[in-house]
């Protein structure tokens, strides 16, 4: 029997542009680190008994997210944006949606319904980013694009119910 979870579809887009340069793609791989709160601690030297010591916690704060997706119609807004950003124009922050498409949906339907989870990225800046092959021997590779992304803040949807802030 196959592995169903094979089948389930990650897409990815620009939240914050028209559906014309909504940049939607599939993605292959996502690689995250945990979210982490800045901590600190320090030791009090007490007049009687011994050392106390205290914890500081600071703000939470990400670990960049590395994501590989591939190279199509779609990716033409990210190569702009990369290409803004090499060129020092701007540094434009933009607000990203990674979905996870029910089992069998078609990622690129017109159809909301079929998303399962949805991790809203605020505040993304791309940290790096190549293309290359997926490198297949004897054959024509399709291009990837593989990047990585610094994001402030991160919200996550079951459909369009907020399920939970994780940040901000």
């Amino acid at each position: 029997m196959s592995d169903p979870w094979l089948n389930f579809q990650y897409t990815i887009e620009f939240s914050d542009s028209s559906r014309d340069n909504s940049g939607l793609c599939s993605v292959i791989s996502i690689s995250s680190q945990a979210i982490k709160r800045g901590t600190s601690s320090y030791y009090e030297n007490p007049v009687k008994g011994g050392p106390v010591k205290h914890y500081v916690y600071g703000d939470t704060y990400t670990e960049p997210m590395n994501i590989s997706i591939m190279l199509g119609e779609g990716a033409r807004p990210w190569l702009k944006w990369f290409s803004s950003v090499q060129s020092g124009k701007s540094a434009q922050l933009r607000n990203i949606t990674i979905s996870l498409l029910k089992y069998g949906a078609d990622p690129y339907g017109a159809d909301k319904a079929k998303i399962w989870l949805r991790w809203n990225l605020l505040n993304c800046f791309p940290s790096s980013w190549q293309l290359s092959g997926f490198g297949v021997d004897d054959s024509p590779s399709p291009m990837k694009i593989d990047m990585t992304l610094q994001f402030e803040s991160m919200t996550i949807n079951d459909g369009n119910d907020e399920l939970h802030e994780v940040m901000g």
